[in-house]
């Protein structure tokens, strides 16, 4: 279940991790920062993970935005990811009780279970796998677009902003070094500050010993109501390990909040447990998006049915 297609951002949690100085390091200057930053996409080439994703919407937001809330304000999904920059892959297994669906999910025609979007280096593909026909044939609902939806990752919790490295989101957004704080977890932070992240005032927390993850990202979007309400976007790090020379999340959060009148109100919140990356071993395969043959593909764009044959092809329904 989404409702959101605003990027991911990452802050900070209190817990110390061991080994990590509680005094204060010698801060690296800009252009050091940069090098850092640079040097992160030479040494990802790939990654993939497997996590659980909690959701929770707050009643307020949820009866302001009229969500179609198909198992209340909390929901849980199993979640498969896969990036190989350009290409991404991610499919999502719904693991709520059918039994707690609310009526405009029962009112559907058939209840999917299993959301697939894969960027194949040309177009994204969105496909609903759902139950089987009376026939014995899976139906996919897909939906091609071009590559502009922005989704989670456990990528955005450290090393990405809107899908672009952070070291050309900083150079965009005209970063400039803020200062620095000691954190107990993560040890001495650079602040980097940008006015030009999106249309948003950006600020970064980069940890120069954990390969310069922004291990904390704030962002606050520009007004939109007679009030001056703002969006502000949060994501925590709540924890890190090393995978194969890289520091990798294995639990965060991601939040957003409604400023108005020197106050934050929670939007809604997502949580990211029990993450387990690999670095540098996914195949191209992974963002092979082509449907098994005897499927049923609805080309949303179109609004057209077909039939996928034995050697690929589509018949028109």
């Amino acid at each position: 279940m989404r409702f959101l297609i605003l990027p991911a951002f990452l802050a900070l949690s209190g817990l110390a991790l061991p080994g990590v100085s509680q005094t204060r390091d010698k801060a690296p200057d800009y252009a050091t920062i940069m090098r850092g930053l640079e040097a992160n996409p030479v040494q990802l080439h790939s990654v993939s993970a497997e996590y659980a994703s909690v959701q929770t919407v707050a009643q307020w937001y949820a009866t302001q935005i009229q969500a179609p809330l198909d198992y209340g304000l909390k929901t849980v999904t199993n979640v498969e990811w896969a990036f190989k920059g350009p290409k991404y892959f991610e499919a999502t297994t719904d693991t709520n009780d059918p039994a707690q669906q609310n009526a405009h999910q029962k009112a559907e025609a058939s209840d999917h279970r299993k959301t697939t979007r894969i960027f194949d280096g040309s177009q994204e593909h969105h496909i609903e796998a759902g139950p089987t026909t009376a026939g014995g044939r899976c139906q996919y609902d897909a939906v091609t677009r071009p590559p502009h939806v922005n989704f989670f990752s456990p990528l955005d919790c450290g090393y990405l902003i809107d899908g672009e490295w952070l070291a050309t989101a900083v150079k965009k957004g005209h970063g400039a070094l803020a200062g620095t704080e000691i954190d107990p977890r993560f040890g001495m932070l650079s602040i980097i500050s940008c006015v030009g992240v999106g249309n948003r005032a950006t600020r970064l927390w980069i940890a120069p010993k954990f390969n310069y993850m922004a291990v904390r990202i704030e962002s606050v979007g520009p007004p939109f109501s007679k009030a001056n309400a703002r969006i502000v976007g949060v994501n925590r790090c709540l924890s890190a390990v090393k995978v194969d020379g890289m520091w990798m999340p294995t639990a965060c959060s991601v939040e957003y909040f409604k400023r108005s009148g020197g106050s934050d109100l929670l939007e809604n919140k997502t949580e990211f447990k029990g993450i387990v990356c690999k670095v540098n071993k996914v195949k191209d395969s992974r963002f092979d998006a082509t449907m098994p043959a005897g499927s049923i593909l609805y080309d949303a764009d179109a609004r057209k049915r077909y039939r996928i044959g034995a050697h690929g092809e589509k018949t028109a329904e």
